[in-house]
């Protein structure tokens, strides 16, 4: 029985041009020209949507820390993703110094 030929041209697969493109996406999206040290400007928009995200963050680390309290099976289980969500809010809150608090005021000072 004959082999079947190949199934597309010798050369580059689909994949090997999906990783090349995606390679070189990464490398443009690394290489903005800014200075170093200097951070790039935010816009009030990016700012209000960073606020959004300490908001949300902070439902889901109250809402880890109900189900524990509610419960307390679930500890051993909800700690180490209430740990992720804590350290992801620790560093929300660092991008967006001003939205420290939430808008609402339920955030618990640290």
């Amino acid at each position: 029985m004959p082999s079947s030929p190949p199934s597309g041209p010798a050369g580059f697969s689909r994949r090997a041009l999906l990783g090349a493109a995606a390679g070189a996406v990464l490398l443009a999206a690394g290489c903005t020209g800014e200075p170093a040290g200097k951070a790039p400007e935010v816009t009030r928009e990016e700012a209000d949507r960073l606020a959004g995200q300490v908001t949300v963050q902070e439902s889901l680390v109250a809402a880890y820390e109900a189900a524990t309290t509610a419960d307390p099976a679930l500890a051993g289980e909800l700690t180490p993703l209430a740990a992720q969500a804590g350290a992801q809010l620790e560093r929300l809150r660092a991008a967006a110094p001003a939205a420290a608090g939430s808008p609402s005021g339920t955030a618990a000072p640290d």
